[in-house]
C-alpha cells in the first residue's frame, strides 16, 4: 500500500505541474518534450533540452543549484527543473544612425528571442526609443527599425524583453550620430565590442582630405594594429569617413579585454588630429 500511495502522489503532483498555466506557457514558447517517466526503485529521469525533471521518494529539501537550477520538494517527490533560457544578444548590424529619421531595417542577432519581445534603445536621462515594425521570424533573429528623429547623439544600449520579463542588453550597441560629427571627435559602436561576434566602426569627420593613419595602443603603449588611408579616399576624405576593426592585432591575434587607445595622424602634417578610446568585453 505504501508503494501505491507513493505512485500516486507522483501522479497527482505531475498533473497539477503539467495543468499549471506557467508550466503551459513554457510549453507553448520553449517546446518542451518530457521524456520516459519510470518509478522504478521509487526514481523517474526524464529529460529535454531544456529542462532536465528528477523524481526521489529520498530528498525532501529545496535547494538552488550553483548553475540557477531549482529543486522543488512536495513530500517525498522532488521536482529538479532548469531555470528558462534568458536572451542573448550577440550582435546588431547597421549599428549606427543619425537623429533625423527612421533607420533602415535593423537586423539583431543572437538566441532565446520570443515572439512578442520587446526592442528599444535605452540611455542614462532619456526616454526609451522602442522598436518599429518588429518581426523575429526565429529564435536567433529580430528585425526592425527606430525612429531617431531629435534622439541624442551618442552611444545607446540595445535591450530586448522576452515576453516572461526576462531581458538581455548589448552596452552601447548603437549610436546615434550626428549628421556632421565635430572635426576631432572620433567615435565608435559598438563600445564596447566583444571580437568573438562582432566588429566595432570608427567614425570620425576631417575639415579636408589628407592622408591619414590610424593606430592603435594598449594602456601601457604597446602598438597592436595600424590603419592607412589615402587623401580622398574613405579614411581620408573632407567629411565623414569610417573603418572597422575586427579585434585582432596586427599579427592576427585577438587581444584581450581591456581598453585601447586610438590616436589618428594627420600625416601630411604629422600631427595627431583626434583620439578615441575602444572598450573590448568578450560575453
Amino acid at each position: 500500500m505504501l508503494k501505491l500511495s507513493k505512485k500516486i502522489q507522483c501522479i497527482v503532483i505531475l498533473l497539477a505541474l503539467f495543468m499549471s498555466p506557467l508550466y503551459l506557457e513554457e510549453v507553448a514558447h520553449a517546446q518542451i518534450i518530457l521524456q520516459s517517466f519510470g518509478f522504478s526503485g521509487g526514481a523517474g529521469t526524464p529529460s529535454n533540452s531544456n529542462y532536465a525533471v528528477l523524481f526521489s521518494s529520498k530528498s525532501t529539501e529545496a535547494k538552488r543549484s550553483t548553475s540557477g537550477n531549482i529543486l522543488l520538494s512536495s513530500g517525498a517527490l522532488s521536482a529538479f527543473l532548469s531555470s528558462v533560457h534568458e536572451p542573448i544578444i550577440t550582435a546588431i548590424s547597421p549599428a549606427t544612425g543619425y537623429p533625423v529619421s527612421d533607420t533602415d531595417t535593423i537586423t539583431i542577432t543572437g538566441s532565446n528571442f520570443r515572439s512578442g519581445a520587446i526592442v528599444v534603445l535605452r540611455r542614462t536621462g532619456e526616454s526609451d526609443i522602442p522598436g518599429k515594425a518588429v518581426l523575429i521570424p526565429n529564435a536567433t533573429t529580430i528585425l526592425c527599425g527606430f525612429d531617431l528623429a531629435g534622439k541624442r547623439v551618442g552611444n545607446w544600449n540595445v535591450v530586448v524583453t522576452n515576453t516572461d520579463t526576462s531581458s538581455a542588453t548589448l552596452a552601447n550597441g548603437f549610436a546615434v550620430l550626428a549628421r556632421s560629427l565635430p572635426v576631432g571627435v572620433a567615435l565608435n559602436a559598438p563600445n564596447p565590442f566583444d571580437p568573438a561576434n562582432q566588429e566595432t566602426t570608427v567614425y570620425y569627420n576631417l575639415d579636408a582630405s589628407a592622408n591619414m593613419e590610424a593606430f592603435l595602443f594598449s594602456t601601457t603603449g604597446r602598438l597592436l594594429q595600424r590603419w592607412q588611408f589615402a587623401s580622398g579616399a574613405n579614411g581620408g576624405t573632407a567629411g565623414q569617413n569610417s573603418f572597422t576593426w575586427n579585434g585582432r592585432s596586427g599579427v592576427g591575434d585577438f587581444v584581450g579585454n581591456g581598453v585601447y587607445l586610438l590616436h589618428l595622424l594627420n600625416r601630411d602634417t604629422g600631427t595627431t588630429v583626434m583620439r578615441g578610446k575602444i572598450a573590448v568585453l568578450y560575453l
